[in-house]
Protein backbone atom coordinates (compact mmCIF):
# COMPACT_ATOMS: atom_id res chain seq x y z
CA UNK A 1 0.00 0.00 0.00
CA UNK A 2 1.57 3.49 -1.19
CA UNK A 3 0.68 7.34 -0.56
CA UNK A 4 1.60 9.61 -3.18
CA UNK A 5 3.45 12.87 -1.95
CA UNK A 6 7.13 13.64 -3.75
CA UNK A 7 6.56 10.21 -5.02
CA UNK A 8 5.52 6.93 -4.25
CA UNK A 9 6.35 5.63 -0.44
CA UNK A 10 5.41 2.47 0.81
CA UNK A 11 3.45 2.81 3.57
CA UNK A 12 1.88 -0.77 4.95
CA UNK A 13 -0.22 -3.75 3.28
CA UNK A 14 -3.29 -4.18 2.83
CA UNK A 15 -4.62 -7.96 3.32
CA UNK A 16 -8.08 -8.74 1.80
CA UNK A 17 -9.75 -11.78 4.29
CA UNK A 18 -12.13 -14.64 2.84
CA UNK A 19 -12.83 -12.75 -0.23
CA UNK A 20 -15.17 -13.54 -3.21
CA UNK A 21 -15.07 -11.82 -6.49
CA UNK A 22 -17.76 -11.93 -8.52
CA UNK A 23 -19.25 -10.35 -11.55
CA UNK A 24 -20.50 -6.87 -10.46
CA UNK A 25 -20.21 -4.78 -7.38
CA UNK A 26 -18.14 -6.02 -4.60
CA UNK A 27 -17.60 -5.67 -1.07
CA UNK A 28 -14.34 -6.71 0.29
CA UNK A 29 -13.01 -6.92 4.15
CA UNK A 30 -10.12 -6.94 4.89
CA UNK A 31 -7.11 -5.57 7.68
CA UNK A 32 -4.53 -2.95 6.94
CA UNK A 33 -1.59 -2.69 8.41
CA UNK A 34 0.67 0.11 8.70
CA UNK A 35 4.51 -0.30 8.10
CA UNK A 36 6.64 2.03 6.32
CA UNK A 37 9.07 -0.29 3.95
CA UNK A 38 11.95 1.82 4.80
CA UNK A 39 13.43 4.62 7.09
CA UNK A 40 12.55 6.84 3.74
CA UNK A 41 9.45 5.81 3.55
CA UNK A 42 8.43 6.90 7.58
CA UNK A 43 8.41 10.52 7.57
CA UNK A 44 5.46 10.53 4.76
CA UNK A 45 4.15 7.51 6.95
CA UNK A 46 3.43 10.15 9.41
CA UNK A 47 2.65 12.80 6.70
CA UNK A 48 -0.24 10.26 5.80
CA UNK A 49 -1.26 9.98 9.22
CA UNK A 50 -1.51 14.00 10.08
CA UNK A 51 -3.72 14.47 6.75
CA UNK A 52 -6.18 11.35 7.92
CA UNK A 53 -6.03 12.87 11.65
CA UNK A 54 -6.69 16.29 10.41
CA UNK A 55 -10.26 15.32 8.83
CA UNK A 56 -9.07 14.58 5.24
CA UNK A 57 -8.95 11.60 3.37
CA UNK A 58 -5.63 11.04 1.15
CA UNK A 59 -5.47 8.40 -1.21
CA UNK A 60 -3.64 5.26 -1.44
CA UNK A 61 -2.58 3.17 -3.56
CA UNK A 62 -2.76 -0.75 -3.69
CA UNK A 63 -0.29 -2.32 -5.39
CA UNK A 64 -0.60 -5.89 -6.62
CA UNK A 65 2.17 -8.28 -6.57
CA UNK A 66 3.93 -11.30 -7.39
CA UNK A 67 2.71 -13.11 -4.21
CA UNK A 68 -0.19 -11.83 -3.49
CA UNK A 69 -2.78 -14.66 -3.74
CA UNK A 70 -0.96 -17.27 -2.03
CA UNK A 71 -0.90 -20.62 -3.51
CA UNK A 72 -1.61 -19.17 -7.01
CA UNK A 73 1.24 -17.78 -8.54
CA UNK A 74 0.61 -17.90 -11.97
CA UNK A 75 -2.44 -15.40 -11.14
CA UNK A 76 -0.49 -13.45 -8.89
CA UNK A 77 1.87 -12.80 -11.91
CA UNK A 78 -0.96 -11.82 -14.02
CA UNK A 79 -1.85 -9.32 -11.33
CA UNK A 80 0.89 -7.75 -10.71
CA UNK A 81 1.77 -4.12 -11.60
CA UNK A 82 -2.48 -2.97 -11.34
CA UNK A 83 -2.80 -0.29 -9.36
CA UNK A 84 -5.94 0.13 -7.42
CA UNK A 85 -6.00 4.19 -5.96
CA UNK A 86 -8.91 4.95 -3.19
CA UNK A 87 -9.37 7.39 -0.64
CA UNK A 88 -8.98 6.27 2.94
CA UNK A 89 -12.26 5.06 4.68
CA UNK A 90 -13.48 7.67 6.96
CA UNK A 91 -13.26 6.67 10.61
CA UNK A 92 -16.06 9.25 12.90
CA UNK A 93 -17.86 8.23 15.82
CA UNK A 94 -21.20 7.58 15.83
CA UNK A 95 -23.00 10.84 16.92
CA UNK A 96 -21.05 13.19 14.40
CA UNK A 97 -23.86 15.44 13.34
CA UNK A 98 -23.66 16.60 16.58
CA UNK A 99 -19.96 18.11 16.10
CA UNK A 100 -20.01 18.47 12.16
CA UNK A 101 -20.07 22.34 12.13
CA UNK A 102 -17.28 22.77 14.81
CA UNK A 103 -14.93 20.31 13.53
CA UNK A 104 -14.11 18.03 10.50
CA UNK A 105 -11.37 15.69 12.17
CA UNK A 106 -12.38 12.38 13.40
CA UNK A 107 -9.53 12.70 16.42
CA UNK A 108 -10.89 16.61 17.73
CA UNK A 109 -14.05 16.82 18.29
CA UNK A 110 -13.99 19.70 20.21
CA UNK A 111 -11.92 22.61 22.59
CA UNK A 112 -12.96 24.77 25.31
CA UNK A 113 -10.84 27.65 26.38
CA UNK A 114 -10.96 28.91 30.07
CA UNK A 115 -10.29 32.89 30.35
CA UNK A 116 -9.89 33.44 33.75
CA UNK A 117 -6.83 30.62 34.20
CA UNK A 118 -5.61 30.70 30.65
CA UNK A 119 -6.15 27.16 30.14
CA UNK A 120 -7.64 24.76 27.54
CA UNK A 121 -9.19 21.39 27.38
CA UNK A 122 -10.40 19.18 24.24
CA UNK A 123 -12.62 16.44 23.67
CA UNK A 124 -10.66 13.74 21.56
CA UNK A 125 -11.97 10.47 19.53
CA UNK A 126 -9.58 7.70 19.23
CA UNK A 127 -9.92 6.20 15.45
CA UNK A 128 -8.53 2.73 17.19
CA UNK A 129 -11.49 0.97 17.92
CA UNK A 130 -9.66 -1.48 21.00
CA UNK A 131 -6.27 0.56 21.44
CA UNK A 132 -5.42 3.49 23.43
CA UNK A 133 -3.11 6.64 22.26
CA UNK A 134 -0.19 7.83 24.56
CA UNK A 135 0.38 11.31 23.53
CA UNK A 136 4.03 11.46 24.77
CA UNK A 137 4.17 15.84 23.92
CA UNK A 138 2.68 18.27 22.52
CA UNK A 139 3.43 21.64 20.87
CA UNK A 140 0.55 24.07 19.04
CA UNK A 141 -0.91 27.50 18.32
CA UNK A 142 -4.36 28.87 17.11
CA UNK A 143 -4.79 31.70 15.46
CA UNK A 144 -7.43 33.90 14.27
CA UNK A 145 -7.62 36.21 11.46
CA UNK A 146 -3.41 35.36 10.83
CA UNK A 147 -3.65 36.77 14.29
CA UNK A 148 -1.72 34.52 17.03
CA UNK A 149 -4.34 33.79 20.08
CA UNK A 150 -1.98 31.13 22.12
CA UNK A 151 0.26 28.53 22.38
CA UNK A 152 0.47 25.02 24.07
CA UNK A 153 4.12 23.74 24.88
CA UNK A 154 3.73 20.32 26.91
CA UNK A 155 7.21 18.53 26.15
CA UNK A 156 6.17 15.48 28.73
CA UNK A 157 2.42 15.76 28.16
CA UNK A 158 2.21 11.46 28.79
CA UNK A 159 -1.70 11.79 28.42
CA UNK A 160 -3.62 8.66 27.23
CA UNK A 161 -6.66 9.21 24.48
CA UNK A 162 -9.03 5.45 25.69
CA UNK A 163 -9.81 3.22 22.84
CA UNK A 164 -12.79 4.42 20.57
CA UNK A 165 -14.85 1.72 22.48
CA UNK A 166 -15.03 3.74 25.31
CA UNK A 167 -16.00 7.06 23.89
CA UNK A 168 -14.86 10.29 24.17
CA UNK A 169 -11.73 11.47 26.22
CA UNK A 170 -11.26 14.99 28.12
CA UNK A 171 -7.86 15.92 28.69
CA UNK A 172 -7.19 17.90 31.25
CA UNK A 173 -6.71 22.01 31.38
CA UNK A 174 -3.63 22.30 29.80
CA UNK A 175 -2.00 25.63 30.53
CA UNK A 176 -2.09 28.26 26.81
CA UNK A 177 0.55 31.01 26.50
CA UNK A 178 -1.74 34.02 25.93
CA UNK A 179 -0.27 37.23 24.33
CA UNK A 180 -2.21 40.84 24.55
CA UNK A 181 -3.95 40.21 20.95
CA UNK A 182 -4.32 36.80 21.80
CA UNK A 183 -6.66 38.31 25.24
CA UNK A 184 -8.58 40.55 23.92
CA UNK A 185 -9.48 38.04 20.95
CA UNK A 186 -10.55 35.53 23.31
CA UNK A 187 -12.34 37.93 25.86
CA UNK A 188 -14.83 39.38 22.56
CA UNK A 189 -15.75 35.66 22.28
CA UNK A 190 -16.63 34.90 26.39
CA UNK A 191 -19.88 33.06 26.42
CA UNK A 192 -19.72 31.98 22.69
CA UNK A 193 -17.39 30.63 21.00
CA UNK A 194 -14.20 31.15 18.73
CA UNK A 195 -13.41 30.06 15.41
CA UNK A 196 -9.58 29.24 15.28
CA UNK A 197 -7.17 28.05 13.14
CA UNK A 198 -4.86 25.31 14.72
CA UNK A 199 -1.45 23.59 13.88
CA UNK A 200 -0.48 20.98 16.30
CA UNK A 201 2.63 18.43 16.40
CA UNK A 202 2.25 15.75 19.00
CA UNK A 203 4.92 12.80 19.37
CA UNK A 204 2.72 9.75 19.96
CA UNK A 205 2.70 5.97 20.70
CA UNK A 206 0.18 3.32 19.78
CA UNK A 207 1.74 -0.51 21.41
CA UNK A 208 5.44 -0.59 20.44
CA UNK A 209 5.05 2.17 17.45
CA UNK A 210 5.89 5.80 18.08
CA UNK A 211 5.83 8.47 15.73
CA UNK A 212 5.80 12.32 15.32
CA UNK A 213 2.69 13.51 13.81
CA UNK A 214 1.19 17.12 12.52
CA UNK A 215 -2.62 18.09 13.40
CA UNK A 216 -3.88 21.07 10.93
CA UNK A 217 -7.28 22.11 11.71
CA UNK A 218 -9.43 25.45 9.98
CA UNK A 219 -12.34 26.81 12.05
CA UNK A 220 -12.02 24.94 14.86
CA UNK A 221 -15.24 26.32 17.29
CA UNK A 222 -13.69 26.65 20.70
CA UNK A 223 -16.42 27.33 23.35
CA UNK A 224 -14.73 30.36 25.30
CA UNK A 225 -15.60 29.96 29.02
CA UNK A 226 -14.65 32.05 32.13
Amino acid sequence: MSYESHGRHLIGNATAVNATVSRGPNEINGIVTYAPYSIEDIPFGEEFLGEYLSGHRPNVTLLFHNRSIEGYPDLSAALAGINITIPVPSIHPKDEIKYSKDTSSPFLRSATIHLLSRTAEFELFNPLFNMGIMINSLAAEATYNGELVGTITEPEFNFEVHPGADGYTTTDRIPVEVGTVGYDVIRRALGGQLKVDAVAEVVARVGEWKGRVKYYGKGLGASVRL
